[in-house]
């Protein structure tokens, strides 16, 4: 049988780049400009990883002195996304927290946050600033609200990477390949809308347990188990997404034809 690669069967979803810091591991997400901007530059970006709190701190220490060293005292503490959050997500990422997030809880804090943070509502002095932590909240917030990018975020935190897993088929799981080929197959063929809404809900049931596995192997810590199934949930959410483009009439969505 011919090898074929898993990208020219499904297109998996789009994920933002994690940039792993080697000496604490932390992700930071900060854009190609903000890593290549002068230091001299009078609005420099704050470290994305502050909370809140030691944000504002941040702020007001840089009105009255240069930026302190990291190596010293007063340097504040690395945090992950979930510190952004406390009133939601007070006992931070698995094993000491659970996997599953109260979304809406999560939204209402998140809302509040961007409120007191809304560049607009600063100084002109602090705008900048202020654009910056407001960006790294709304990445914070889609990451964790989603099960899969928040799969993937937990694993970066402990050094654990799945971008080789969509290269081609060896080491995909059989089942995984012939689902995703089986999905292809029927969006191609189908005549109707029943079709295609069966594939979707057998799709979700496979999301659903999925998920389940995924919380449980983190809230282990069994992080080979997570790495394997947050591979799995990435391909039953690119059969998602076909699904949504089949019924919205873009003809399959992600699936190649």
């Amino acid at each position: 049988m011919r090898r074929q690669t898993l990208s020219a069967v499904v297109h998996l979803p789009t994920r933002p780049s994690v940039v792993v810091n080697p000496t604490t591991a932390s992700p930071l997400y900060a854009s190609r400009r903000s890593r290549t901007r002068n230091s001299s530059s009078p609005h420099p970006q704050p470290p994305s990883h502050l909370p809140l709190p030691t944000f504002r701190h941040y702020l007001r220490h840089q009105t009255t002195s240069a930026a302190p060293s990291p190596s010293a005292s007063t340097a504040p503490p690395q945090t992950t996304y979930y510190t952004l959050f406390p009133t939601t997500l007070p006992h931070g990422p698995p094993p000491h927290g659970p996997f599953p997030v109260p979304l809406s809880a999560l939204k209402t804090e998140y809302l509040r946050l961007q409120r007191t943070t809304h560049p607009d509502a600063q100084p002109a002095a602090q705008k900048a600033r202020y654009e910056a932590l407001s960006a790294h909240l709304g990445v914070a917030y889609r990451t964790l609200a989603d099960p899969l990018l928040r799969g993937e975020y937990l694993l970066s935190l402990r050094g654990v990477g799945t971008e080789g897993e969509a290269e081609g088929t060896e080491g995909v799981e059989q089942d995984v390949l012939g689902t995703v080929l089986g999905a292809r197959e029927v969006l191609e063929l189908a005549r109707g809308e029943e079709e295609v809404v069966e594939v979707g809900r057998e799709n979700e049931e496979r999301i659903e347990r999925s998920e389940e596995v995924l919380g449980r192997a983190f809230e282990e810590d069994d992080l080979e188990r997570a790495r394997r199934e947050v591979v799995r949930l990435r391909y039953w959410v690119g059969i998602r997404q076909a699904v949504a483009g089949w019924e919205a009439g873009k003809g399959g969505g992600v699936l190649h034809h």
